[in-house]
């Protein structure tokens, strides 16, 4: 890319990038707010880069992949494609571009179970997985349970071991219904190497909340 298409590039991803934030900071929701939008991308920018990724491409889409989470919380990928698309027409991004953002957006949701056919499109899907593990993972699906009034875990059987997980009654339950799954569903080598940490960060919280809420003594 010359010097002066990486200089529009910026200009532009930095007009998406306040667009985007003003965006979640009006509409967002239990953990999921500018914070989270401003680590997907630097993560995103992170393996982007080491991973070769076309980051107009994948700058613009992290930025917007979190815009319709508190319209819809089912299908959260597909509303935030719909208002970014919005959003990208009035900050004049170039049409011809505009598909694979919105293909990256509208798969990246983790209950869709859907494999990426772009390597943008996996590299923000490793992402948004990566930053919702580790000490920031914990905190979010805190955030999320406290938001929806949900118990923290099940006082008769926290880790599930004779009834079915259910993480809309209990927050302990997400852990294992998804955070500690998310490795398995990284796609890029540089992923891997990053969410490593994290996820025995996870593996060693849960450890010790399970102590301290069956300690007897």
């Amino acid at each position: 890319m010359t010097g002066e298409k990486t200089e529009n590039a910026a200009l532009l991803i930095d007009r998406v990038r306040k667009a985007a934030l003003e965006y979640v900071q009006q509409h967002s929701y239990a953990g999921h707010d500018q914070t989270h939008t401003i680590r997907v991308h630097r993560l995103s920018r992170i393996i982007g880069k080491k991973e070769k990724a076309d980051l107009l491409i994948l700058e613009v889409a992290a930025l917007l992949h979190d815009v319709g989470r508190s319209y819809d919380q089912l299908n959260h990928a597909e509303k935030s494609a719909e208002i970014a698309e919005g959003l990208l027409r009035e900050c004049d991004f170039p049409l011809d571009r505009l598909p694979q953002v919105l293909y990256a957006i509208r798969i990246h949701q983790f209950s869709r179970g859907v494999k990426p056919d772009t390597l943008e499109a996996k590299i923000l899907q490793d992402a948004d997985r990566i930053d919702i593990s580790g000490a920031i993972g914990v905190g979010m699906t805190f955030a999320y349970g406290g938001a929806k009034n949900i118990e923290m875990y099940n006082k008769d059987d926290p880790l599930a071991r004779d009834r079915e997980l259910d993480d809309t009654k209990y927050v302990l339950d997400h852990f294992q219904t998804k955070l500690l799954k998310l490795p398995k569903t990284i796609h890029t080598k540089t992923g891997r190497q990053l969410i490593r940490k994290r996820w025995r960060y996870l593996r060693s919280f849960m450890s010790q909340f399970v102590r301290e809420i069956t300690a007897t003594n």
